[in-house]
């Protein structure tokens, strides 16, 4: 029996005996044109459209000392505010096996809202003239990214699909930096409002895991929702000091990331649809090597360690055109009698993936201080005076990263409202660095949160197939805290010196919202947002607390979204419920 005709006979014995997937939510019943029958049976659908994206975002590049090993920070650029416009096309092919493709493409331009800090670290980097800050103003950048994933859903419904995908995504951007007003340390002045010091270009090359669901929660209201993880990112980037005639290549090939997005559209007509949509970007080079060339002059021999980040986020607006549906509502309706409802009560277990972010605020109580070192050739005249670090830079940690894992749960359902209590625990790569102790020269420190856990109750208001719920309880996570002060104390402590990684282990609380899609009456979706707060913990470095330095108080939160898929593990024991 050849494809074709398996598939008619699969379509005849729907007709026949109905769907074993249909429920309430199939209704209304009306007939099907024998077109517009004939459409929604056709082995393919297809959807074609166009987004407007207003996004902003950051990129960060942190720099350390001598050799690829280094842990001594020397320089950090960082690219805020970086609020932007892109045009954007997109489409996706589904075939009435399950196999689907999917793409996008983007052009943008950023304006002049954006602000770069380049920070260079006393004694280490700037030989006894302090900690140094310039701000400058961005202006003229640009970005790009293209996306292409294959994908199979393994579980289909009338009005709804769920599924699995692997891809690629590229994403490139440039920002262009002008003026350099010193912010700390005034040996340097600034260098003209319509002068380019800096112009960085990023390109970002990534490995894409992820789910995909497509959900009709009405008749002319459907939710979209895809969330990726990102295993392998490599980097590429060029940083072009223009005063300075320095040019910076940057290549990176261990690095990760997280992209999830969503999207709820209206049904116009049955072919075209208007939607309001959002989406969030991570990307991270763990470790990056950077080599300089001091033009004219050939490229060093010597290689720098180098680490980027980099985030973008933002609201777009869509139009998009269809032809034909593999998962029809109003054909599957017109052939049968109407079936019974979904019924939430019972266990549940299942997986999510997603993204999280959020600041990690470090006390730091040292004021302004004089060099450690005294200025000297060749960089400086002999007699040059010892610099001022300024404090009350830095501070605070911007993490940010994936996140994956499982949860485990039970509903009771009376009426419409339905009472839960779900476990979660999730393996995550939420990280972030920045100064600290700007006050005698500049430290590094750093977060990296390796796992989260939520325990919960929820409240909801069951609708057809949807369930709309809030959430609130405990949460914990697990986080390495490392302070760094070698780029302070490394001309009398030796180089890569001060270094320090404490882990703990915290509890808060989480509040949160979101929607559950049942596929069928096994199979379920969700979509979450998670507020998480920890407090503040004091935490001692042992090394940095034998050179006279306090114990850091640190608090922390997080903002996660997700994309879950749940397994109903006990209906049939619940079928009188039915």
């Amino acid at each position: 029996m050849n494809c074709k005709t398996l598939l008619s006979s699969a379509a005849t014995a729907m007709l026949v005996f109905g769907s074993p997937f249909a429920i309430a939510a199939d209704l209304p019943v009306k007939a099907a044109s024998p077109l517009k029958a004939l459409s929604e049976f056709s082995a393919w659908e297809t959807q074609i459209g166009t987004r407007w994206w207003y996004s902003s975002g950051r990129v960060q590049k942190d720099l350390f000392g001598d050799g690829i090993a280094s842990s001594t920070a020397v320089s950090r650029l960082i690219y805020d505010n970086l609020t932007g416009h892109s045009g954007e096309v997109f489409g996706r092919a589904d075939h009435t096996s399950g196999l689907f493709a999917k793409f996008n493409a983007g052009l943008g331009s950023m304006g002049s809202h954006g602000k770069m800090n380049d920070e260079d670290f006393d004694p280490v980097a700037m030989g006894g003239t302090g900690y140094s800050n310039t701000l400058s103003t961005l202006r003229d950048g640009a970005f790009s990214y293209a996306t292409v994933d294959l994908g199979y859903s393994f579980v289909t419904a009338p009005g709804a699909k769920l599924g699995a995908f692997v891809g690629y995504n590229h994403f490139f951007t440039q920002e262009n930096a002008y003026d350099c007003v010193q912010q700390a340390a005034n040996s340097m002045t600034g260098c003209g409002a319509n002068t380019r010091v800096i112009t960085e270009s990023n390109h970002w090359h990534a490995l894409r895991v992820g789910l995909s669901g497509d959900f009709m929660l009405s008749d002319r209201l459907k939710l979209n929702v895809d969330a990726a993880y990102l295993p392998y990112v490599s980097f590429r980037g060029v940083d072009d000091h223009v005063l300075r005639d320095l040019r910076i290549d940057e290549i990176g090939r261990s690095g990760d990331g997280a992209q999830i997005e969503s999207v709820l559209s209206y049904a116009v007509t049955d072919a075209w649809s208007v939607g309001l949509g959002g989406r969030y970007w991570t990307f991270k080079s763990n470790s990056a090597n950077a080599r300089f060339q001091f033009l004219p002059a050939a490229p060093s021999n010597s290689t720098e360690r180098t680490t980027f980040t980099a985030e973008r986020y933002g609201m777009f607006l869509q139009s998009s055109y269809k032809w034909g549906d593999v998962t029809p509502v109003a054909a599957a309706a017109s052939v049968k009698a109407p079936p019974v409802a979904v019924h939430w009560t019972g266990a549940y277990v299942g997986g999510h993936l997603g993204a999280g972010f959020g600041p990690k605020h470090w006390s730091d109580p040292l004021g302004s201080s004089m060099a450690l070192v005294d200025p000297g050739p060749p960089d400086y005249a002999v007699g040059t005076p010892r610099g001022l670090n300024m404090a009350g830079f830095g501070k605070s940690t911007p993490m940010a990263g994936g996140l994956g894992g499982l949860q485990i749960g039970y509903n009771v359902q009376i009426d419409n409202t339905v009472l839960g209590f779900e476990v979660e625990a999730a393996l995550a790569d939420l990280k972030g660095s920045h100064t600290i102790y700007s006050g005698i020269g500049g430290g590094q420190a750093e977060a990296h949160t390796k796992a989260l856990g939520t325990f919960a109750g929820r409240l909801g208001y069951a609708l057809d197939r949807s369930l709309i719920y809030v959430k609130a309880g405990g949460a914990w996570a697990v986080t390495d805290h490392t302070l760094n002060t070698s780029s302070v104390y490394g001309n009398v402590q030796g180089l890569d010196c001060c270094g320090d990684t404490v882990s703990s282990s915290r509890f808060g609380w989480v509040v949160g919202a979101g929607i559950e899609y049942a596929v069928n009456r096994t199979w379920s979706a969700t979509f979450e947002y998670d507020y998480m707060d920890f407090g503040t913990q004091s935490i001692r470095f042992p090394t940095n607390a034998g050179l006279g330095l306090p114990p850091a108080a640190i608090d922390q939160a997080f903002h996660t979204v997700k994309m879950g898929v749940n397994y109903k593990i006990d209906w049939p024991s619940i079928s009188a419920h039915f």
